[in-house]
């Protein structure tokens, strides 16, 4: 087997014959730019190739005049300039080669990768360049630590892996991990996150709407000097032309309502789940009230587990209420995203909403699920560390998990016991829910990545 330095002079051999591919051309071109023994070997090769075509171009000449023998050597000061000249327009190529993959970023470098689509036809991989979309919703994941996901029609140029330029469309990004970056910009206007995830509608009439739903922002024009800081819940709008005005307006995060699920990471979900808007609670979690169908509200992000949460149903034991109780709690210092699906029911609307009513489905996450808390007790236990402050989890004297047996003779008998089940694809929770006139809740546990 060749060694490494071997392999790569062997390489640079078929680099000057041309017969490398793409992707060998790009392993050769990434090592000359990071070291140096290998771009002296360069040098070498380029020399030796040089001269090994001057002497082919001169005994390819001989043969064909049919010359008996070679003529006599040049005088070494006309051999030494001849070197020279090869070396100097060897040297002059390399320059402007590198100059010019400095100044322009390769068309084979990777920026992002898609992580979902619906309807939509992107490439796996995204380079610099233009990107249009028609129809459906992608979400990618940006080398510089950035979920973006984009809702048709839009049109946006990746122009490095932190910076986008939004031509029209909605577009929502949320940091991944904290040395994240990213900066969008609309017209004149960029939008750069500080540890943050938010939305920007950049619509046809030439209006843009930046809606900050966690974190902060910076915003600038090219003709402001200093940035505008838009915090959590706020959002602001300019008009066409360079001459409008910023301005902060009421917060609006409906215009995203098609990327709220991609945002939160989320693939996809039965159309009985109703998804609550990204960034603070515009209401209390008591006034979301359907009688057929259940919410879901993501809460933490990210978060750090400081003690060791016991879970009701994990990876390892599948369906719940047939698992043991915390099967495998998820260990300290563990990250998790955290998501609370919840049944509430709205009585006030419907004389008959205390019936039993069955609601049934799926939701499937970008990533693999940790485990499900579902019992009174797990839930109350976990509020402080995945639930978001201030929001109304518990009421005194009514319960709100899951029932795990046919024991609810209080509501009249024979109600079946709800179900969980984690799918073997890892990231899909199936739920099966009988539900009368009490609120229902469970929280989901999902990796970051």
């Amino acid at each position: 087997m060749a060694s490494p330095d071997q392999e790569f002079s062997q390489r640079l051999e078929r680099y000057f014959d041309g017969t490398l591919s793409a992707e060998e051309r790009a392993v050769v071109e990434q090592r000359l730019r990071t070291d140096p023994a290998a771009r002296q070997a360069y040098w070498e090769a380029a020399r030796w190739n040089a001269a090994l075509n001057a002497w082919g171009e001169q005994y390819a000449g001989r043969q064909e005049a049919k010359l008996e023998e070679f003529p006599a050597a040049p005088p070494r000061s006309v051999r030494r300039a001849w070197l020279v000249r090869t070396l100097a327009a060897a040297a002059a190529l390399v320059l402007c080669f590198f100059a010019f993959r400095a100044l322009r970023p390769s068309a084979e470098v990777v920026l992002a990768e898609v992580s979902f689509q619906r309807d939509a036809t992107l490439p796996r991989v995204l380079h610099a360049g233009v990107y249009t979309i028609s129809a459906g919703a992608i979400r990618f994941e940006t080398t510089a630590g950035a979920s973006v996901s984009v809702a048709a029609p839009a049109r946006f140029r990746l122009t490095a892996a932190d910076r986008i330029e939004l031509a029209s469309g909605r577009l929502t990004a949320r940091m991944t991990r904290p040395e994240a970056r990213l900066t969008v910009k609309v017209r004149d206007l960029e939008v750069t996150d500080l540890g943050t995830a938010f939305g920007v509608d950049a619509n046809a009439s030439g209006r843009a709407l930046v809606s900050v739903f966690d974190g902060l922002v910076a915003v600038k024009t090219s003709t402001t000097s200093d940035d505008l800081h838009l915090a959590g819940g706020e959002s602001l709008v300019r008009g066409r032309g360079a001459a409008s005005a910023i301005a902060k307006t009421s917060y609006d995060a409906v215009a995203f309502r098609e990327l709220w699920p991609l945002t939160a990471g989320i693939d996809e979900a039965t159309k009985l789940v109703e998804f609550l808007p990204p960034g603070p609670l515009l209401r209390p979690l008591r006034d979301y009230r359907a009688n057929d169908r259940v919410f879901l509200f993501p809460e933490r992000q990210g978060a750090v587990v400081q003690q060791p949460l016991a879970v009701d149903l994990a990876p390892d034991v599948r369906t719940w209420p047939d698992s043991p109780v915390s099967p495998y709690p998820i260990p300290r210092g563990e990250r998790a995203h955290s998501y609370l699906v919840f049944f509430q029911p709205d009585v006030a609307s419907n004389a008959n909403a205390g019936g039993l009513r069955r609601l049934a489905g799926e939701i499937t996450f970008q990533h693999r699920v940790l485990g499900v808390i579902c019992s009174d007790h797990g839930l109350d236990a976990s509020d402080s560390v995945l639930g978001i402050a201030g929001a109304d989890y518990s009421t005194p004297g009514q319960r709100r998990g899951l029932e795990e047996a046919d024991k609810e003779n209080y509501r009249g008998g024979g109600l079946p016991h709800d179900s969980i089940t984690i799918a073997p694809d890892g990231r899909t929770v199936r739920f099966d829910f009988h539900v009368s006139n009490e609120r229902e809740q469970m929280r989901v546990l999902v990796a970051p990545e």
